[in-house]
């Protein structure tokens, strides 16, 4: 599982509890080395969005909002947007350039 909050802790902390079939130099092999990001495996079923609001009053609208899949997508969208105004603010850099060159090859 993750070690800290979903968008509110740029760290977190793990645990690593071992077995006698993990040796110390095993474990930290494991902590270690790098780890493909986390991606969401659990999908939420209309039945356990019923049980959920029932047992813990959760909304079903509140339960897809705080979903991981829904924090990725939120991800996406900001690296979108933030890719899309770097591609317009160099458009506008070159276009400004090309409109320079005619008036300095004239000069």
């Amino acid at each position: 599982g993750r070690a800290g909050r979903r968008g509110k802790d740029a760290f977190g902390a793990c645990v690593l509890l071992a077995h006698e079939w993990c040796s110390a130099a095993s474990g930290e092999a494991m902590l270690s080395r790098r780890h493909a990001p986390l991606q969401p495996s659990h999908r939420i079923t209309a039945s356990t969005a019923l049980k959920m609001a029932r047992i813990e009053g959760a909304s079903v609208a509140a339960l897809a909002t705080s979903s991981f899949g829904a924090w990725l997508a939120s991800q996406s969208r900001a690296r979108d947007e933030e890719r899309r105004a770097r591609a317009s603010s160099a458009a506008a850099r070159l276009a400004s350039q090309l409109a320079e060159a005619p008036a300095a090859a004239a000069a």
